[in-house]
């Protein structure tokens, strides 16, 4: 999925004062397509659905395009989990109808900018994109203290991801450096060509599968022990990060410590 927020966008996160609104505003290139009290009410609403707890917060963009009758079954259904605060759920319900067409309002602006056709198909891929970006800064905006350091973000993973990569990452730079256990599927001659071509790979363990990770510029490569090749984000996926927007490379950059 592509996302408007630039990578050097996502650098200056880190430099943002959060508590000033009009830098949160100037942030991003997706804020443009949204008036300013339109940004304020969706920051009410992503509040008050991780207030309700009813999902984690890397599901809370699906509630931007949520009708009132969709969201009334959905905490029906949940209901039966367990026990909901009412006052929250009845605001949910007050701003969802104005929340669902500042989504709208949003996306068919951003198609008019790029001079494109406007359809139901260019409109819902712009609500995509509009939303995968507001969803990846705000996660971002959440970090407490994002400024301190790189425990902030981990910290931030575990608890909304539930998942620690700290000091379960290690750098792959030869062909003696990979487990055996990778012996039956991949070769030392394919080791080393991967090494030469792309550069260094990474060694982590998920659900008890060991994997080789190497960023291939076009994409992201994922090689098992248990023989199996991923290559359309697969892992990401499993990790509940692919769509935020992040990319495996971002849990390296603040996992991994090369003076490890």
């Amino acid at each position: 999925m592509k996302i408007i927020i630039t990578e050097e966008q996502y650098k200056k996160l880190f430099e943002i004062d959060y508590r000033n609104l009009d830098d949160i505003i100037k942030f991003g290139e997706f804020s443009e397509y949204f008036k300013k009290d339109d940004l304020k009410k969706i920051n009410k609403f992503l509040l008050l659905i991780r207030d309700l707890g009813v999902v984690n917060m890397f599901q809370a963009g699906d509630f931007l395009l949520m009708s009132i009758d969709y969201f009334k079954d959905f905490m029906r259904l949940k209901s039966y989990e367990r026990d909901f605060d009412e006052d929250i759920i009845s605001e949910i319900e007050e701003i969802l109808p104005d929340i669902k067409n500042i989504m709208v309002g949003a996306g068919i602006s951003y198609v008019e900018s790029k001079g494109n056709e406007i359809t139901p198909k260019s409109v819902g891929r712009a609500i995509r994109m509009l939303t995968s970006s507001i969803m990846k800064y705000y996660m971002s905006q959440n970090l407490p203290n994002v400024n301190e350091s790189y425990d902030k973000e981990k910290n931030f993973l575990r608890n909304h991801f539930g998942f620690d990569f700290s000091d379960k990452i290690k750098l792959i730079t030869s062909t003696y450096d990979v487990p055996t256990s990778f012996d039956v599927c991949l070769s030392s001659l394919s080791t080393s060509l991967w090494l030469n071509y792309w550069g260094p790979m990474f060694l982590f363990e998920l659900d008890g599968v060991n994997y080789l990770y190497q960023d291939r510029g076009d994409f992201e490569f994922f090689f098992g022990d248990d023989c199996d090749t991923y290559t359309d984000n697969e892992i990401p996926e499993r990790l509940g990060i692919a769509e935020m927007g992040f990319k495996f490379s971002d849990i390296i950059d603040i996992y991994f410590d090369e003076q490890m």
